[in-house]
């Protein structure tokens, strides 16, 4: 679907939200029976507009990401630098990055030392949990402090881009019950049957290397340890899927880790940066699944990770 279209469909939810408006407050004047239809009706008109806006919010940096993935405002790279560009959402020529970077003196180190920096200040710095979206720029992410395993993808990327370290992103499609443990049974059920996934390969020592070990947060996962200490094998869900839990490690080792392969369904390939990346695929929702889940039910799975990670030995 292209933006025009998309424009349109957003369109439409306006006028149906001011006509739903409309109609509340004219069972409003009416009797007090009414009265709670015209608080139905106000809600069903805020709905259609959050996700008019929600509509609108996604398909423009789904834009943004077409005029980078094509050049348009770039300078064209040639094929050993554009592991290095910026980007709508890799925006690490932003003050708040820049300024990090200087802090951190993540460049006066080596390439190993550097990576395992910036490996570990995005695993632990940026708690596992849910945000609003894929389609947040770096330095939002690290504002808010919080994301999931695809948020903190941009960040890791960003940040290993700002210090001249080659990366791109490899993507998945990951069965749901990756996310079981973390939402009630009956949002669970209703939850898309697989979800958008992406890991980070980063080129060290002339190869490239996939993770997605930044996705857990040292707390979260001792919490999670901690749960669930009665397991020595396999253990698919809390936002992992591994065949050795005992074991599980979230560290950098320079070596493949993925704290999700067994959840994988699709692999997807690979791309240049993330914005390369949505603009080819993007998380099975509608509009109204974003907005509930946008307003609800990240908070559930954000209260339900906090508990986790509050059941770690010493929290």
């Amino acid at each position: 679907m292209n933006m025009k279209n998309d424009k349109a469909i957003a369109i439409i939810y306006f006028i149906a939200g001011g006509m739903c408006v409309l109609a509340a407050l004219s069972y409003f004047r009416n009797t007090n029976r009414r009265v709670a239809l015209g608080s139905l009706m106000l809600c069903a008109a805020a709905a259609l507009v959050i996700a008019g806006i929600v509509w609108l919010k996604k398909n423009a940096a789904a834009a943004a990401a077409a005029r980078f993935r094509t050049g348009g405002g770039n300078v064209q790279a040639d094929e050993n630098e554009k592991y290095l560009l910026s980007s709508p959402l890799l925006d690490y020529n932003s003050e708040e990055i820049k300024a990090l970077v200087a802090m951190k003196g993540w460049k006066d180190a080596d390439e190993e030392a550097r990576i395992r920096r910036i490996f570990g200040f995005v695993r632990d710095n940026i708690k596992f949990g849910f945000n609003l979206n894929d389609y947040m720029p770096a330095s939002k992410i690290l504002h808010d402090g919080l994301g999931t395993c695809n948020n903190k993808a941009v960040v890791l990327c960003a940040l290993l881009r700002a210090c001249s370290v080659p990366c791109r992103v490899h993507a998945y499609t990951a069965q749901k019950f990756l996310l079981d443990g973390l939402m009630p049974g009956f949002i669970f059920d209703r939850a898309p049957q697989n979800l958008l996934l992406f890991d980070v390969e980063i080129l060290s020592g002339g190869r490239w290397i996939e993770t997605d070990a930044f996705t857990v947060d040292t707390a979260y996962l001792d919490g999670l340890r901690e749960e669930n200490e009665d397991i020595s094998g396999a253990f698919y869900g809390c936002g992992t899927a591994v065949g050795d839990f005992k074991n599980i490690s979230a560290e950098w080792t320079g070596e493949k880790v993925c704290l999700a392969e067994k959840a994988i369904w699709e692999d997807l390939g690979v791309f240049d940066s993330p914005d390369a990346l949505l603009d080819r695929h993007t998380q099975p929702t509608g509009a109204f699944r974003a907005v509930l889940y946008s307003f609800a039910v990240r908070h559930i799975m954000n209260k339900r990770i906090k508990k986790i990670r509050e059941s770690a030995p010493g929290e």
